[in-house]
């Protein structure tokens, strides 16, 4: 049954990556029911259902579902002309005063992002499967990905669209992703959990299989790869702070504990894995990637720091000004899922609103302030609330006092990982993909999960033998 368990959970998180990024009603029709079979199958154990029972999250996630259920509900909002204020605006919902959106279709994509994250959080949460298995899923998880990530390289070699859903895009995508931004973010999280099992498989104090870190080796390239190929600065930026972050935690934590000649291996394999990434994106993008980088300086004063400034000025300012406008409207509950883009234009001068129907306006590129203004206080204080418990497994500390964390590069590397998603949601749409989403959610709660198995352990180098299950 966990097995099945196993393949119905990688089939939930695999599936969106491969069709847009789980933005289209495609994409996202089977993600319901696969989250519903994951539940079923996961609680046929009574351990399994006692655990979900007593976590915190299933309470904050059964309100937070509620809130987006009564916004679909009460959906319905059109817009008309007022002829007393001689104005167009949009029509009250049909019960004023309670949660609502502007269209059930659109109301309805809420659910399906969240529902399926919330159940995936509770069951890896609930201890579904011991920390082998969920290595395992991980490792899966980056091999999917890194299949994404070639065809996307094979793809800007030839200059043919193999993914569905993206040949009718006339702007730069990569991958299987409309959006390189949603790509960016995706194969950032994805280098993050190949290169934590890279270093996991090299460090291993059991007999070393040199295949299965050969098979790492390739995956972590080829999704390293992948985010400088994205051509986002984001990612292209992340990409190089994933490595720096990385390699800071292998000087501090492993490299004094190596002997002599694992220090010579290792120092190999990682000197092999940087000329494989070398050659491999010199060979489909550097001078791509050197030319958006010089983007980021300023064009008259040649300054980096003026150059970000640009970047995150301009309409950027505007919209992040109208969703806190927006949130005004409806500060307790919100405006409903996708609400922000109708209202948009209604923040802005009579003469001045043309701008909000070019592409890209439909979202504050910060998620937290669009999760505010479409899901008010309530619902982004449950999302907080949510994140709160999910954090709490990764502060966990051995008998010396020591966080645990910082001694085993899975969680480590996934915790890295998601905080650079997380970083980036302050400045773009992350969260709007729900193969991010879920991807996330599944690097984060495996890690609270790997992170209680070594609690009682010393502040030492595990020996990362994770065969003992998690109770």
């Amino acid at each position: 049954m966990a097995r099945l368990a196993a393949v119905v959970w990688f089939a939930l998180v695999a599936w969106p990556a491969w069709i847009r990024g789980g933005t289209t009603v495609f994409s996202q029709t089977p993600l319901p029911v696969l989250a519903a079979t994951l539940a079923v199958l996961a609680c046929s154990r009574s351990t399994i259902g006692k655990r979900i029972l007593c976590d915190p999250l299933l309470y904050l996630s059964l309100a937070f579902i509620t809130l987006l259920w009564v916004q679909w509900w009460n959906a319905g909002r059109v817009l008309f002309f007022d002829p007393l204020q001689e104005i167009w605006r949009y029509s009250d919902p049909q019960r004023a005063g309670w949660p609502s959106a502007f269209t059930r279709a659109e109301a309805a994509e809420m659910i399906r992002w969240f529902m399926p994250a919330a159940v995936m959080a509770l069951v890896i949460r609930a201890r579904t499967w011991t920390p082998t298995q969920i290595r395992r899923c991980w490792r899966g998880l980056t091999i999917n990905a890194a299949l994404i990530g070639l065809g996307g390289i094979v793809q800007r070699a030839v200059g043919y669209h193999f993914f569905p859903y993206t040949r009718d895009i006339d702007v730069q995508i990569f991958a299987s992703f409309g959006y390189p931004n949603h790509a960016a973010s995706f194969f950032a999280l994805t280098t993050a959990l190949a290169a934590g099992l890279w270093v996991h498989d090299v460090l291993d104090t059991q007999p070393r299989r040199i295949g299965r870190v050969i098979g790492s080796s390739v995956v972590l390239i080829i999704n390293f790869a992948a985010t400088q190929l994205t051509l986002s600065r984001a990612g292209i930026l992340m990409g190089w702070l994933l490595l720096g972050l990385g390699g800071g935690w292998v000087l501090a934590r492993a490299w004094k504990q190596l002997s002599p000649a694992n220090r010579v291996n290792w120092a190999a394999a990682t000197v092999a894995v940087m000329l494989s990434l070398a050659m491999l994106v010199g060979a489909y993008g550097f001078e791509d990637i050197r030319h958006e980088l010089s983007t980021l300086r300023d064009r008259e004063t040649g300054s980096v720091v003026d150059g970000f400034a640009e970047a995150a000025g301009g309409n950027r300012i505007l919209l992040v000004q109208a969703a806190v406008q927006i949130w005004r409207e409806a500060p307790w509950v919100g405006v409903g899922g996708w609400g922000y883009r109708y209202l948009l234009p209604y923040t802005q001068p009579e003469d001045g609103w043309g701008w909000t129907r070019e592409d890209g306006r439909a979202n504050v590129h910060n998620d937290f302030l669009q999760f505010l203004a479409e899901f008010g206080i309530i619902g982004t204080g449950l999302l907080l609330a949510g994140l709160g418990v999910m954090l709490r497994p990764l502060w966990q500390r051995d008998q010396e006092g020591q966080l645990v964390l910082l001694a085993d590069p899975l969680p480590a590397f996934a915790c890295i990982g998601c905080a650079l998603v997380l970083l980036h949601s302050q400045i773009d749409l992350p969260f709007r993909s729900p193969a991010i989403l879920l991807t996330w959610i599944s690097a984060l709660a495996g890690a609270g999960r790997l992170n209680i198995q070594q609690r009682t352990s010393s502040s030492e180098l595990p020996t990362l033998n994770y065969e003992k299950g998690i109770g």
